[in-house]
């Protein structure tokens, strides 16, 4: 299942985002950039002193602005292109492992993080073995490997779990 279905709405007329929703992504984008890794909600209420219910409204209002996925459980689910979960394609980093949500992301994780970062997955129509990253600013890999977008970036947030 989808852990993300239901969640992509249309932007509606909302309140503006405040400065804490911005501290609360920026945290969350600051631990993947250190570790590959998201907060928890718990996490950012303690390391921001607010209350989880506090933290909780931020993450859906982040969520509703489209600068983050939130899972039915009220987590951090994406904050693109990271995936907090595991994923069929990891970015190995010098410093770490993360997860990207897809192809076009495995390759935008070393350029937000201004670092080398190799992909190692298996096509998905084929299942054959792909390898291709980002080594001092070239992108590398098979020269045969194509990259196939299948949905319309103006339709991502239709199913932001299949995009």
């Amino acid at each position: 299942m989808n852990d993300f279905a239901g969640y992509a709405r249309a932007p509606e007329a909302k309140a503006p985002l405040t400065d804490f929703d911005w501290m609360v992504r920026t945290q969350v984008y600051a631990s993947f950039g250190r570790s590959g890794r998201s907060l928890s909600a718990d996490d950012i209420a303690a390391l921001t002193g607010a209350s989880l219910s506090r933290v909780s409204a931020s993450l859906m209002k982040l969520h509703d602005a489209r600068e983050l996925v939130v899972t039915k459980a009220g987590e951090v689910g994406m904050a693109h292109p990271f995936s907090a979960t595991t994923t069929a394609f990891p970015v190995e980093t010098r410093e770490f492992t993360c997860y990207a949500n897809c192809v076009w992301d495995a390759l935008a994780i070393p350029a937000l993080l201004k670092r080398d970062g190799w992909t190692a997955t298996t096509c998905p129509a084929s299942g054959e073995p792909l390898e291709f990253g980002v080594k001092r600013w070239n992108v590398e890999g098979d020269d045969d490997i194509v990259v196939h977008l299948m949905t319309p970036l103006r339709h991502a947030w239709d199913d932001i779990g299949f995009t």
